[in-house]
């Protein structure tokens, strides 16, 4: 067990290292090598500030500058591995885990956060005057041409301009509901007429499974995983491959197992049927 005094040194240490943004920031960054010119406009703060932070990791045995290039010593690298690995954790603490212990769903569902390290953006919506995740939504299917999406809640069914994207010509696009959603929208005209102008004016599919515990959309080269809570919806995107292809995987078991929806005009409205 380490000493009062030990411990008490080691935390003036890490002190010293995580109380400035700055200077922790380029300890980071460093890694990749670092323009030493860059320092004073990279960051935000003083700029003298900012060269002092510098100075301050090189007295300490941390970087070296050479050429105009901050880049780390042999102490500063195994340091700097082990605070980005405390980095990684923390940040998926604050980002990533949150979200998932809020859902109330069966392992499977949840991919390896351990995965959103690399990327991991959360995106929050309060109030109907709040358009952040429909807006990120919306930008998602413009940077796209494909869409796979299981859908507990009319998100993606509600603007004209998501019905102009969707129905282009090039862009395709499947839709697994969950067995509420669809109850709900056997009993909602404008949710069924706006299901087939999809189907009939683009490459459009629709299915139905039983629960989904989440909206997950997955596009070309990223991922949209959204929950909603009244008037609060919040949005977990990432781009990282590992979790893109989790994704595509969990859509492609669920679309498996659900039944696909055949859609037709009839009467002046909609007819919906299951079919196996």
């Amino acid at each position: 067990m380490p000493g009062e005094s030990d411990v008490k040194a080691v935390l003036n240490q890490l002190n010293s290292l995580t109380q400035s943004r700055v200077k922790f920031q380029i300890l980071l960054d460093a890694a990749d090598g670092l323009d030493a010119d860059a320092v004073t406009e990279r960051y935000p703060g003083v700029p003298y500030t900012n060269r002092s932070k510098k100075d301050e990791l090189k007295k300490e045995g941390l970087v070296r500058e050479d050429g105009g290039e901050i880049t780390l010593t042999q102490r500063g690298r195994h340091i700097e591995r082990s605070l980005r690995t405390l980095f990684d954790d923390f940040l998926i603490d604050n980002r990533v885990r949150p979200f998932f212990q809020s859902i109330e769903c069966d392992g499977e569902y949840i991919p390896d956060i351990t995965n959103f390290t690399q990327d991991a953006t959360i995106h929050r919506e309060s109030d109907d005057l709040d358009l952040t995740v429909k807006n990120r939504y919306k930008g998602c299917l413009r940077e796209s041409e494909t869409l796979r999406e299981l859908l507990p809640f009319p998100l993606g069914l509600r603007q004209p301009t998501e019905a102009e994207l969707v129905t282009d010509d090039a862009f395709d696009a499947e839709y697994v509901l969950s067995d509420d959603f669809f109850s709900d929208i056997t009993n909602n005209a404008h949710y069924q007429q706006r299901m087939y102008d999809y189907s009939s004016d683009g490459n459009v599919s629709w299915h139905v499974a039983s629960e989904l515990p989440y909206m997950l959309s997955v596009f070309d080269d990223r991922v949209l995983f959204i929950t909603q809570n009244g008037r609060l919806k919040i949005a977990l995107e990432s781009a990282d491959e590992d979790i893109v292809d989790w994704a595509r995987e969990q859509y492609r078991t669920i679309r498996g197992a659900a039944d696909e929806l055949d859609l037709a005009s009839e009467n002046g409205g909609v007819r919906i049927e299951r079919t196996e």
